[in-house]
């Protein structure tokens, strides 16, 4: 492929097939061609007619300039440099054979299926007026997919880059709200909204909606169709259950999109409110970007498995010590540093006794138990029965009321553990300090609570 394809291009491919459909209903010629080789990758349905090729006639081997006639950039010394993505070149030639003047708008355009093509529109100055519309709507179209991309591509952080993509998108297209739903089981969560000033978020409303609400979106996205609202009073009939959700958060018109990927539906992203008139064009920009949408979700999750492996303990689903060191990085050192250590008695005696997986079973209930009262991400696994809890900005009362609440727990649950706490106030401490003092804590009551045992294990005078 032509070296100006890059990795970066890879990643922000348009869909051929979109593209396409587009393109072949405007009654203008529409072609693309390999930016250095001239080699022409497609023709839309008018082009073909004017030069005479059949729909099906493959379009391997031919050079644009071998049917294009007085192309001004063969014929001048093809410069790829003075075209960008997003941006078109626009000039008048005239065609000898046609004796026709022509406008002609060339851009770059990223593909799927081609990689990164010259795009050339050729506007009939003698029919201009009929497609006019259509050709400003592409434009525009082209413009905000690929700007939508580059900011998305902007960020190494996957979910910024979903939410600037989301922003532009919903400020391109003068929209109230601009959201993305993904599909949990039997259910959808709105996952990335963004919402223009003024406007009410409803992010924080939209969790668990019912997928018995969106059948007939589902059966809509199945065939292949976006879903374009330009009057909510018209949709109640077509879709009584999308109406009873829609109409109370005041929606008055919407665009809505599947994002598929390989074939299965991971949600949907739309648009609340755009002007009426820009609905179609929205639509198609939709077809365009949902590949690439599909691929942000596919990043992003990635990148939480990664943060996964790399700081949750896979066994109990808490943050092992690299997630202790990234929460020491993160922590606001302004604010008290409250520790809490808690280490399991009679391990050992159960692995040896009864197996090590009643031991796991045992390790799994006081990490869920801890997990449930502060949140995994503040339970750190030190070692093998061994947890720290970071309990940040309590006061000294506070933790002690923690400490004995803990103990409650654990008796509830029938789980014996020894315990140790430390509270430091802001700029008394080092966490190393700190830590040692919690741990001299836990294990003066584990030697405490095996001194005691070996006590009630001596048989009685």
């Amino acid at each position: 492929m032509p070296a100006l394809r890059t990795t970066r291009d890879n990643k922000k491919n348009m869909s051929t097939t979109s593209l396409e459909e587009f393109f072949d209903n405007i009654g203008e010629l529409v072609y693309m061609s390999d930016p250095e080789t001239f080699e022409l990758v497609y023709i839309n349905k008018f082009g073909r007619r004017k030069l005479g090729l059949k729909p099906a006639s493959k379009l391997s081997k031919i050079k644009c300039y071998e049917i294009m006639h007085d192309d001004p950039y063969v014929s001048e010394g093809y410069d790829p440099s003075e075209l960008k993505a997003g941006e078109f070149l626009e000039f008048d030639y005239y065609d000898p054979q046609t004796s026709t003047y022509y406008e002609r708008k060339v851009t770059l355009v990223d593909t799927l299926k081609h990689g990164r093509v010259r795009l050339e529109v050729d506007i009939n100055f003698d029919e201009r007026g009929n497609d006019l519309n259509m050709i400003d709507e592409l434009t525009t179209y082209v413009r905000i997919t690929n700007e939508a991309m580059v900011r998305a591509l902007s960020t190494d952080n996957p979910d910024d880059s979903i939410n600037d993509m989301l922003a532009y998108l919903g400020e391109s297209f003068e929209c109230d709200r601009a959201y993305i739903f993904e599909f949990r089981d039997d259910s959808c969560d709105n996952t990335y909204e963004w919402a223009r000033q003024g406007v009410t978020q409803e992010i924080s409303n939209l969790q668990g909606v019912s997928t018995t609400k969106l059948r007939h979106w589902a059966r809509e996205f199945g065939e292949g169709h976006n879903i374009i609202i330009n009057d909510i009073e018209k949709y109640k009939g077509v879709d009584p259950a999308c109406y009873a959700v829609l109409k109370p958060m005041g929606i008055n018109s919407l665009v809505v999109g599947p994002i598929y990927e390989n074939r299965t539906l991971l949600g949907f992203y739309g648009v609340d409110n755009p002007p009426p008139y820009k609905t179609a064009n929205i639509s198609t920009t939709f077809k365009v970007l949902s590949h690439f949408m599909a691929v942000l979700l596919r990043n992003r999750n990635n990148v939480r498995k990664l943060i996964n492996y790399s700081y949750f303990d896979q066994m109990t689903g808490v943050c092992n010590r690299h997630g202790l060191d990234r929460q020491l990085e993160m922590r606001d050192k302004s604010k008290p540093l409250s520790l809490i250590l808690c280490d399991l008695n009679g391990l050992k005696t159960l692995n040896d006794t009864k197996g090590h997986n009643e031991g796991d079973r045992l390790i799994l209930s006081l990490s869920s138990l801890l997990a449930k009262r502060f949140g995994d991400e503040m339970v750190f696994r030190m070692g093998g029965d061994e947890f720290l809890i970071m309990h940040d900005g309590a006061t000294k009362e506070q933790l002690d009321a923690t400490v004995a609440d803990l103990r409650q727990r654990f008796a509830d649950a029938k789980i014996s553990v020894s315990v140790g706490a430390v509270w430091k106030a802001p700029g008394e401490y080092s966490f190393d300090r700190a830590y040692d003092e919690v741990d001299k804590a836990m294990y003066k009551e584990k030697r405490a609570f095996y001194g005691e045992r070996r006590k009630s294990l001596q048989p009685k005078p």
